[in-house]
This record gives C-alpha cells, structure tokens and sequence, in this order.
C-alpha cells in the first residue's frame, strides 16, 4: 500500500517538476472542471444552446499564457445566423476578449473584440473582422481555437494557424478565466465543445496528447499555491507559512504524511 509520505514524495517530485499546464477538461465525458451554468452534456460534447456558460479558471490573472479549445458539429450559417454571437471567450481583472460569430455580419469568419479594461464594450477596446470565407468543413471535423497572450498582445488561432492579434502595447493585459459559450450574446446551438486546455507561460508542445487527470497536469503555483487535479483524487494542494499541505477525498495532508 502506498504510504502517505511516499505518496506526497511522488506528486511533489511531478508537479513541481512539471509543464505549465494548468487544466485539462474533457467535456465528452459528461462532466466538467470548471463552473458550468446551462446548457447540457450531450454524446460527444457539451452544446451550450444560446446562453449555456462553462467558466474555465486560471487560478490567478496571467499576463503570459493561453487556452485552447475543441470543437465539432460546425454548422454554419444553421448555428449562428444571426449578427451577433458570441461562442467564447476570455476575462481578466484587467483583460476582455470576446469571439463573435454571426452569418449576417461576419459569413463563416468572425469578429475578435478586446480590451484591456476588464470590461466588454468598454473603452478602450480594439475589434477586427477575420476569415470572412473560413472553410470549415465536414461537420464531423474536430476544430480548435486558441487564444495566447504575451507582453500584453493577445493572438487568436483557429486550427493551429494565426488570424488575429491586438497589441495592447504599454497597458497592461492579463485573464484570469476562459469563457465557453454564451458571453454577451447567445452562444451556437448544437456546436459540440469536446475539450479544453489551459497552460500558464510558454504553450506545451503536446497540447492534442495532454490527457485530463495526467499527474504532470497542475493547476496553478502562484503565492505558494500550487492546485492539481490528478485522477480526480487529488483536488487541491497548497503551501502555507510552515508546509505543504495537500488535499484528498479523506482530508488534508502536509508533506509528511500527517492528518
């Protein structure tokens, strides 16, 4: 049986030692990490309908980092025929994106709107009209979006490649959550979310292979914070003043095993 100091041993000498990764959700399996409000888990994904939110968390505001996001069923212009709709997101105390679809406006492009306020449709903000004629493909296909942010210039990718960036310059631009769906205007009924990833820092390399609950997957380390969920067992796991303390199902534990 594995005792609770060897146990800790092992997560401390993978976490600490481990990629920037800060959660892995995979919305397939009917379930989610983050705070979900509406919409519902259907097979192969969650459909936000038109105001159904899944609020993905960094754990603190990040000014170097990024999430990416998968997708199925496109189906445009039947999911998003209207002018404004926006599928997802991100906010920050002191950063705001939006992606917005909308047939009428946008065909099968998009518009990307930022700000550094925190704040949507607060000033000042920067917005862009992209792709106009996106090819998106069979609806069976597996798309991603991606946005990253560094030096206070946020970068929006669809399937791997650079559409958009808004350079913030000397103002400051950080986020502190990823929004799934609905934001200020209703989301895309029937477009299937699979899965999300968000990471801290320089983009791992492997973002397709990480897999929800891998050991290496931690949450966040931020004032000696550090939060992880491995295998669903581990929740939670902190540093205070005196040691470090790791929370499971049976309560918490500091370093050397003790309840």
């Amino acid at each position: 049986m594995l005792t609770h100091k060897l146990f800790f041993s092992l997560l401390l000498s993978i976490s600490l030692s481990s990629a920037a990764v800060i959660l892995v959700d995979d919305f397939s399996d009917g379930k989610t990490l983050g705070t979900k409000n509406g919409g519902s888990f259907v097979s192969g994904g969650w459909d936000s309908g038109k105001n159904g939110q899944i609020f993905l968390p960094f754990g603190k505001a990040i000014s170097e980092g990024g999430g990416q996001l998968w997708f199925t069923n496109v189906d445009w212009p039947k999911q998003v025929p209207g002018d404004k709709q926006e599928i997802w997101g991100g906010l920050g105390p002191k950063g705001h994106f939006a992606v917005r679809f909308g047939y009428s406006n946008y065909k099968t492009g998009f518009k990307l709107l930022s700000s550094p306020s925190g704040k949507p449709a607060t000033e000042p903000r920067k917005e862009n009209r992209c792709v106009p004629d996106y090819q998106w493909g069979a609806k069976s296909l597996v798309h991603t979006m991606k946005a990253s942010i560094k030096s206070n210039k946020l970068t929006v990718f669809i399937d791997g490649k650079s559409i958009i960036s808004h350079d913030w310059g000397s103002d400051t631009y950080n986020l502190d959550k990823i929004v799934v769906g609905y934001m200020k205007y209703a989301g895309a009924p029937g477009l299937l979310w699979v899965r999300g990833v968000l990471w801290e820092g320089t983009e791992p390399s492997n973002l397709d292979e990480i897999k929800e609950g891998a050991s290496t997957t931690i949450l966040n380390i931020h004032k000696g914070r550090i939060q992880s969920f491995d295998n669903q067992a581990i929740r939670m796991a902190r540093k205070n003043s005196n040691s470090l303390q790791i929370v499971t199902p049976y309560g918490w534990f500091d370093a050397l095993g003790k309840k």
